[in-house]
């Protein structure tokens, strides 16, 4: 199975919450933060049935997680509890390596490219970058 079709499967359960085919980009170490938010996304959207909640996008930005979301018929408190999950996902995420779960830390590839990597992620991410940088 390739990633993409175990992205497809690692999404299917929360089909009902996007639009058309997920746009989910984030490494499976970020899966389980990504899941739990998904969960709770779900489980608010059934306690307010008449409001309209879509996830358009799950990606990694900038060595943080972003779950871009669209809101139509919100009520405020639905809108906070919302701001709560998807900052506990990405509180969760900034202090979790993206490739494999482990505990990491944000750092920044010689590219620029921000990160949240565990200790040996990070090694082989420079290990990486310098033959691409001895390349040029």
């Amino acid at each position: 199975m390739g990633i993409e079709d175990e992205t497809r499967a690692f999404v299917q359960p929360y089909r009902a919450l996007f639009d058309g085919e997920p746009d989910v980009s984030v490494d499976q170490g970020w899966w389980p933060a990504v899941a739990n938010a998904l969960d709770a996304l779900l489980a608010l959207g059934e306690e307010y049935p008449k409001a309209k909640l879509r996830v358009f996008q799950v990606k990694q930005k900038l060595g943080e997680l972003r779950i871009q979301c669209e809101l139509d018929c919100v009520p405020p408190v639905m809108r906070l509890r919302l701001d709560a999950i998807l900052h506990s996902a990405a509180s969760a995420c900034s202090v979790t390596c993206e490739r494999c779960g482990r505990p990491g830390k944000q750092m920044c590839s010689s590219f620029g490219w921000l990160r949240v990597l565990c200790d040996e992620h990070a090694a082989s991410q420079r290990e990486r970058d310098a033959r691409l940088d001895s390349e040029e």
